[in-house]
Parts: C-alpha cells; structure tokens; sequence
C-alpha cells in the first residue's frame, strides 16, 4: 500500500485491497500483515486505505466498492465524487503500461538527478488528475474541515509536478499539448515544504 522511497507516490492500488484480501480468504490464510504509512502524515490516500483494509480484514465478504464510496462521501463530503475519479484515472493508467513497465514501475526515484517520474504518471494522466483535484477543491471550498483533507490529499499530485517539471513542461511543448502543472517550479516547492511544515511532516521516505 505505499512506496517505501517515495510516500507521496500515487500508488494505483485502491481497488485492489479488497479483491486481494477476498483471494487470501478464499485460500484459508489466517494470518495477513498489511504495511501502510506510518512515516509522515501525509500519503497517498493512506486514510482510505487503512480503512478499507480493516474493514476487509475483519470481514472479507464486504463490498469493497462500497468501502470506498462510502469513505470517500464521509471523509471528503461533495468532493468525494471527482477524487474517485482520480483514483480510477491511475489505476487505468497504470492497467494500460506494458509488463516490462510494470515490471519497473516500483524502481523509480523521485530523488534521483533527474528524477525518474512515476511510469502511470504521464502527461495527460497529471494533467486530468490536476484538473480533478481543482474539481474537489472547489466543492470543499464552503468546509474548512473537507477543503483540508483535499488539500492534503492532492500534495501526492503536487509534489510529482515538482519534481517532474521540467520533463513535463519539455513533453507539453513537443507534444503540443496543455501544461497544467505550476508556472513556477521554485515557488510551487516553497509552498510544498510550508505545507509539510504545516502538517509536521520530517521526511518523505523510509529512513531520511
């Protein structure tokens, strides 16, 4: 449930929980040690996916789905519509890459130079998902409390168009097509890490 080198990593793995744990179930495992983040108080979805996990672990004859909506309706009110969206955007993202893709897909380095970016992370992947997020926002924009949770949630977005910049501006300009990450790198990063601070977040990967 999250990558170890990068917590903030959009891991497409929402909707996989459940049936994975319906499998183990169904083949008379009695013992299941389930890892999420436990390292920042942000991540990847990583409320929703503690709480789905729970709840399948204490009965894997639930709905998964259903988990999942109604996390989404409780958790993040009348934005919880386009974040699922969201979250289906990359798990049909990363469905779509080769096997050799998705055999790589979990060796990237977000602190490498350059970064290696995320592989279901494309440009109109971050771009649809930007656009989502701008979506969610501005339902939550009348509830503090859900405005928050958003904002949180969208930092795993934010933080890909950091360090990705550069690809993704080169790619939007070859390509001829939109650019919806920040105009400017330097000062997106200022608000990133005022954010982190804000959240008391002390590091983004396991053991730094």
């Amino acid at each position: 449930q999250i990558d170890f080198g990068d917590i903030l990593n959009p891991i497409p793995n929402a909707f996989n929980i459940g049936p994975d744990i319906k499998i183990l179930e169904k083949n008379k495992v009695r013992g299941v040690f389930a890892q999420g983040n436990s390292y920042a108080a942000i991540g990847d979805f990583s409320e929703l996916k503690a709480y789905v996990t729970a709840k399948m672990l204490w009965n894997p004859l639930l709905d998964d789905k259903k988990l999942i909506n109604d996390f989404l309706n409780a958790y993040y009110g009348k934005s919880a519509k386009p974040l699922r969206k969201y979250l289906e955007l990359i798990a049909d993202a990363y469905s779509k890459l080769s096997p050799q893709e998705k055999a790589k897909a979990f060796n990237h380095n977000a602190y490498a130079t350059p970064p290696l970016l995320t592989p279901w992370l494309k440009l109109d992947t971050i771009n649809k998902a930007t656009e989502l997020f701008n979506e969610a926002e501005k339902l939550a924009a009348d509830n503090p409390k859900y405005l928050d949770r958003v904002q949180k949630a969208r930092m795993s977005i934010d933080f890909q168009w950091i360090i990705g910049w550069k690809e993704y501006r080169n790619q939007s300009q070859m390509q001829n097509k939109p650019f919806s990450g920040p105009t400017d790198q330097h000062a997106a990063f200022d608000t990133f890490i005022q954010n982190c601070q804000k959240r008391g977040v002390h590091r983004l990967c396991e053991g730094n």
